[in-house]
């Protein structure tokens, strides 16, 4: 019978352009396999879904996650797509890139038709929050301060969407936090400053909790 149709979304892929030469069970097993990858970076892994429809020529060996099998089979041929959903309780997603495997067999003895349609693949997650930024602006590295004055000490700190900065800390190497920042501009003025070489630190902790250097 014929192949699911092509549609403006997904189309048939195989090994070659012409696949009823194709090697079959004689050579290699008559197995292919087909390879996306995707970034899970900023994500709850947890909560992670994958979703879509697969249609083989001949058979759906397996769906692999990070070189995994998922348990997903499709034994329903080249005429139809057959849904699949692959989560956490299937998989082992991991931090960063991951690797989404189809496993296709043809099951000619020497050579035939094969192919694979994937069709409507998605992916869903609960992005996880992130830490602030933060930097120093104000002095520049290795700025210098004149001796008896009072030393201006800023930073910009930005926050992840849906939170908002409580606090900056500023502290110099040697003696430990010399002032607290809670609102904009970040700033804090140190007066009568020993004379010296300092390294100033900046730590921003928004109202997650979350904080950075």
């Amino acid at each position: 019978g014929p192949w699911a149709a092509n549609d403006a979304g997904s189309k048939w892929i195989g090994p070659r352009f012409n696949t009823s030469a194709a090697a079959g069970l004689a050579q290699g097993n008559g197995t292919y396999v087909y390879r996306v990858s995707f970034d899970l970076t900023g994500f709850d892994r947890s909560s992670v879904v994958l979703s879509g429809g697969w249609a083989v020529d001949n058979g759906g060996l397996s769906i692999r996650v990070n070189g995994t099998a998922t348990g997903l089979v499709n034994n329903g041929g080249f005429g139809g797509v057959t849904a699949f959903t692959i989560n956490s309780a299937n998989a082992a997603f991991v931090a960063g890139v991951n690797t989404l495997d189809f496993e296709v067999q043809n099951v000619d003895t020497v050579a035939g038709y094969t192919g694979l349609l994937v069709r409507n693949l998605r992916a869903l997650g609960v992005r996880q929050a992130q830490p602030p930024a933060v930097v120093i602006s104000t002095p520049a590295d290795g700025g210098r301060f004149e001796a008896c004055t009072t030393a201006n000490i800023c930073a910009t700190a930005t926050a992840d969407s849906g939170a908002s900065i409580a606090q900056v800390v500023f502290m110099a190497e040697g003696i430990g936090p010399i002032g607290v920042a809670t609102s904009e501009p970040y700033c804090i003025a140190v007066p009568n400053a020993p004379a010296g070489a300092y390294v100033l630190t900046a730590i921003a902790t928004d109202s997650n909790g979350k904080s950075t250097t």
